[in-house]
């Protein structure tokens, strides 16, 4: 008696599957609240709140003020459907699942428009919904830009390789307007052509398609230079290499930038919170992202780029990226699986991520568009190279065990910190983190001694000194409290924290107007204006 032959499932059941895994695996974040940069860009940001403000996204209207991120304006669109939809943390967690779990989908179509099977194509779906790096970007609401540029990114890529010029122009420009790591998909497409011949459309398409690529980034490259990039201004805080190699480029963009009134730029150098970042800590770096993806370990919340710094590091992984790279040299003349996944990691990596470049580079969300690339060599490797579906059903549990104990550290901005704090117990800014979370939270005893933490690891640390004299004020002791606001004031603040440092100022003159000390306030109303700053 023949045995009945078990029919492949159907492409579409595959993606299905796929996509149910990665919604029920992250469909927990529905009872998160608010946490990180949340509260900045989204809970406190006066603009998304007013439904109104659609009508400013047009051309002539939308340089009128500066608003957070003003440069990404399809996630501030994003943030104004939250709104629509409620506004509370649970629907904005809800639309942030929705993107990740569609771009789980256009991950699967993408592998088999590369000639993967099904099964490869729902291994590389899988592995992509449940590598534990992309948590950061998924269960952070103000991360969500990651997930837009990625969507429109990839719905780009597959419009190309059909040859539709204005499709593929249209979304590649949307996922520039999500985030600058787009800048990556038309190299993306060309390691697509390379590596596949059918990514490779006729030579009037390809033509075309360089043209409107061009026009695309041109077009956003000048709507940057008319907002401006903060980090380009002197004293903004970044790093130094960042500074040298832009300098030429920051008269040009003060010409172009916003007429909406600025803090004046202080004379003192940018603090950087993670210490001076160099350009041998490039290779270990990113070094160390390959790791992560190849063994989807996720980055704490907060880190200690000291490791980095060593010359073991340097060279462990400079011998590691030399072999991912002759790896995929090699593989030029075979499958070009290996090849694909390699470059896609390393050409993702570059737009956003130079180590050099970023304040907080080891972040996990910087690794959501090039985790794509290990999804697709993981992916392949274990399905077809290893032949079986246990490997695959044992690399998919574990990386699901390691998305779930890393989605935990989101619950509440308390958690958050408190692991942040235990991963890197000497970073100011994880304990003032911890410490504002815990002040929010009416914790004043457990607030004060991680804030102490901070000033004391950090005394020039102005949001610390900011928060121990709103504990004060809680507290109901006014004479700590203006001495704490006036410890903030005394700090030479960088351009980002002119707003804070105004606030603090604030606060010390509402006190010292409480007690009749008149010429002090005046005195401080002359200290504001000085710095160019103001004091209401």
């Amino acid at each position: 008696m023949k045995k009945k032959r078990r029919t492949a499932p159907s492409p579409r059941a595959a993606a299905a599957f796929a996509a149910f895994v990665t919604f029920a695996t992250y469909v927990r974040t529905l009872s998160f609240d608010f946490t990180y940069d949340d509260h900045h860009h989204f809970v406190d940001n006066a603009f998304v709140h007013d439904l109104s403000n659609l009508s400013r996204f047009l051309p002539w209207r939308y340089f009128e003020s500066a608003i957070p991120d003003q440069g990404r304006p399809v996630l501030v669109l994003s943030e104004l459907l939250d709104v629509a939809l409620g506004a509370s943390a649970a629907t904005c967690h809800l639309q942030s699942v929705v993107w990740h779990t569609l771009n789980v989908v256009l991950v699967f179509v993408l592998a088999r428009n590369l000639r993967f099977s099904t099964l490869s194509a729902t291994a590389v779906a899988v592995l992509f919904g449940l590598h534990p790096v992309n948590v950061e970007a998924v269960a952070g609401i103000a991360n969500r830009e990651d997930l837009l540029a990625t969507c429109f990114g990839l719905l780009a890529l597959l419009a190309a390789r059909r040859g539709r010029v204005v499709a593929a122009a249209a979304a590649y420009a949307l996922s520039l307007g999500s985030k600058e790591s787009a800048l990556a998909i038309p190299v993306l497409f060309a390691i697509l052509a390379v590596c596949s011949e059918r990514f490779r459309p006729d030579q009037r398409a390809r033509r075309w398609l360089a043209v409107g690529a061009a026009i695309v980034t041109m077009a956003w490259a000048g709507f940057q230079l008319r907002l401006g990039y903060p980090s380009l201004v002197p004293g903004a805080g970044g790093t130094g290499l960042e500074r040298a190699a832009l300098s030429p480029m920051v008269s040009v963009v003060a010409g172009f930038r916003s007429a909406a009134p600025e803090p004046k730029p202080p004379t003192a150098p940018a603090r950087r919170p993670y210490g001076e970042v160099t350009l041998p800590m490039a290779v270990p770096i990113e070094g160390y992202r390959a790791g992560q993806l190849l063994l989807g370990w996720p980055t704490a919340p907060e880190y200690d780029l000291g490791f980095f710094r060593g010359l073991a590091a340097f060279l462990t992984a400079l011998g590691a990226l030399a072999a991912l790279v002759a790896a995929a040299v090699r593989d030029l003349r075979g499958s070009r699986r290996i090849t694909l996944g390699v470059a896609w990691f390393l050409a993702a990596t570059i737009p956003v991520s130079v180590p050099t470049l970023l304040l907080n580079p080891v972040a996990d969300r910087y690794l959501y568009l090039p985790s794509i690339g290990a999804a697709l060599l993981l992916g392949w490797f274990v399905s077809e190279r290893l032949a079986g579906t246990w490997p695959l059903f044992a690399l998919g549990l574990v990386w699901f065990g390691l998305a779930n104990v890393n989605l935990a550290v989101w619950t509440n901005d308390v958690t958050l910190f408190s692991a942040a704090t235990r991963s890197a117990p000497r970073s100011a800014r994880a304990h003032q983190n911890l410490g504002s979370a815990l002040l929010r939270d009416g914790q004043l005893d457990a607030a004060e001694r991680a804030l102490s933490r901070a000033v004391e690891l950090d005394p020039e640390l102005l949001a610390a000194r900011f928060n121990l004299g709103i504990l004060e004020e809680q507290r109901g002791n006014r004479t700590a409290a203006v001495a704490r606001y006036r410890a903030a004031t005394t700090i030479e603040p960088i351009v980002a924290e002119g707003p804070l440092w105004q606030r603090a100022c604030a606060r010390l003159a509402v006190l010292l107007r409480a007690q009749g000390r008149t010429t002090e306030v005046q005195a401080l109303m002359d200290e504001a204006r000085r710095r160019g700053l103001s004091c209401h």
